[in-house]
């Protein structure tokens, strides 16, 4: 589960920089923005790779599977789906933030259903009410948990070695992915 994560994690970090990305999407040249695609693409398949790594995880409890490579035509059904789910939830930040923030909880687990295949498509999204229905106090914090180690991740990078800060990355965006998995499997095996 780590080396795709390491893989996503440095590969895509070095791909940015490469491409000069990291100082501002809107200055990039237009030659760039392919390759930057494709890079955010491996770097969305290899996030759900690890995700589907943890969950066949949990479900043997807690011991080892090798790294569980997800098809590409769910990948594509995956990335669509939350594309399209997106749209609404920023609609509705924009204009009043706590509907907003309902709709990303009510359907943040549609991501989890498509690629655990207990749901199809836009079914995702009512499934995913479903699955957080009386729970949305839970969702938020563990976003809300998520996002602090991050953030505490990220303030002290000015102060360490690269090294260390490129080690911090991976382990959080590992961190994420396995305790968003684990939020997951937690709320759709009750």
């Amino acid at each position: 589960m780590l080396v795709p994560s390491a893989v996503a994690t440095i590969g895509s970090g070095l791909a940015f920089r490469a491409l000069d990305a990291d100082h501002g999407f809107w200055m990039l040249p237009q030659r760039a923005m392919v390759p930057l695609a494709l890079v955010v693409i491996a770097r969305f398949w290899l996030g759900l790779c690890v995700t589907a790594t943890v969950l066949a995880i949990l479900r043997a409890n807690d011991r080892w599977r090798p790294t569980q490579w997800v098809a590409l035509t769910t990948a594509f059904e995956v990335g669509f789906v939350a594309i399209c789910l997106t749209v609404p939830i920023l609609a509705a930040l924009l204009f009043f933030i706590a509907p907003g923030v309902w709709l990303a909880i009510r359907w943040s687990q549609a991501v989890f259903l498509l690629l655990d295949r207990r749901a199809a498509w836009f079914e995702s999204a009512e499934e995913s009410g479903l699955v957080v229905k009386d729970r949305y106090l839970r969702v938020l914090a563990v976003w809300l948990i998520v996002g602090a180690a991050n953030y505490a991740l990220q303030a002290g990078e000015p102060l360490v070695p690269a090294a260390l800060v490129w080690a911090g990355r991976v382990f959080a965006d590992t961190y994420n992915l396995a305790v968003l998995a684990a939020l997951y499997y937690a709320l759709a095996e009750a």
